[in-house]
């Protein structure tokens, strides 16, 4: 979508305040890369996920989301990020 894409971000929070929503999501099946450095390289993790969705018996089955296990919140030097790109799949034949 180019006008109103929906994104939506996940934090943990230690203080929880009265004014925030919660939101239950479903299990996911989800195909993941576990990547470290700069977020440049998403370009290529995202990639590597195409290439390897086209071998398996897998398809989209929705929105990307990612996970910052160590990211510029909590680290300055973009070497020591990691983040983990998840892609929601299910099996082509279902």
């Amino acid at each position: 979508m180019e006008n109103w894409p929906d994104v939506e971000v996940q934090s943990v929070i230690l203080d929880a305040e009265e004014n925030l929503d919660f939101k239950k999501v479903p299990e996911q099946l989800v195909a993941s890369i576990t990547f470290s450095g700069s977020y440049e390289k998403m370009a290529v993790v995202t990639e590597t996920f195409a290439k390897w969705i086209e071998s398996n018996p897998y398809e989209i089955a929705g929105p990307m989301l990612n996970i910052y296990h160590v990211s510029k919140a909590t680290e300055e030097d973009t070497e020591k990020w990691l983040t983990e790109a998840c892609f929601q799949v299910k099996r082509r034949d279902e």
